[in-house]
């Protein structure tokens, strides 16, 4: 229900501001307002909590990586007066986030230098956000967002000496989240700026399934349920 609100507050969002920025041509043009892109480097951190089954058990494990990567922005901001403004921005993120959790489980009765391994990843994520900006001095702007991501989402799942080959299985699907964020922007000139923001994304719980593996004695199910958190850095030019 939270997804469908914001989902319907940003459609709506994108019908209203344009709509806004026509009525007012006549007015003085803000530094602030009109249609822009971004480009710039991200750092992320993705922590995978993970629930799996084996044997009517569960079995719980976690793990955490940092990674690096670049992100591109395109986006719309429309100043309703001196010291607040409305925002649409679309994102996309590549990422190098990867973990591998190593609880060592024996894949082989008998087999003691056996270990099974389980190994996420998500190279990238595209969001959609709202923005209320509030315009401070000094060509300064400070602003949080809301919105929705959507991620790719990799799970191999093998033994220790096949463990980019998913030698038990591997899949891949599309986990939705809503996002929250933070961020400053700092104008250059009339049309260059510099932005930094941080943003948290918390995406849904995804279940990987590989009921035809449980003859080892294995985790056979495993429900991944990832965060992400960004900062970004970049320059946006409004044109």
């Amino acid at each position: 229900m939270k997804r469908v609100l914001l989902v319907g507050i940003l459609l709506i969002g994108f019908c209203i501001v344009p709509a806004l920025a026509h009525d007012h041509d006549s007015e003085p043009a803000s530094p602030w307002s009109g249609w822009y892109l971004g480009f710039g480097l991200s750092s992320a951190s993705g922590q995978w909590d993970v629930n799996g089954s084996a044997d009517g058990g569960e079995v719980l494990h976690g793990t955490e990586d940092d990674s690096g990567g670049w992100n591109a922005a395109f986006g719309y901001n429309f100043q309703i007066s001196d010291s607040f403004l409305l925002g649409l921005e679309g994102s996309y993120m590549s990422t190098e986030l990867r973990g591998t959790a190593a609880p060592g489980w024996s894949y082989a009765p008998g087999d003691v230098d056996g270990a099974a391994h389980a190994t996420y990843r998500m190279p990238r994520i595209a969001s959609l956000v709202g923005r209320l900006g509030f315009v401070a001095g000094s060509g300064w702007m400070l602003h949080v967002d809301a919105g929705v991501a959507r991620g790719t989402l990799y799970h191999q799942w093998s033994d220790l000496d096949s463990l980019d080959e998913g030698e038990f299985g591997g899949a891949s699907k599309d986990a939705s989240g809503v996002v929250l964020g933070i961020g400053a922007a700092w104008s250059i000139n009339s049309q260059w700026a510099f932005t930094i923001d941080y943003r948290s994304i918390d995406f849904d719980k995804e279940t990987f399934d590989y009921g035809d593996i449980d003859s080892y004695g294995l985790p056979w199910r495993f429900n991944v349920d990832p965060q992400v958190d960004t900062l970004n850095f970049g320059l946006t030019y409004k044109f």
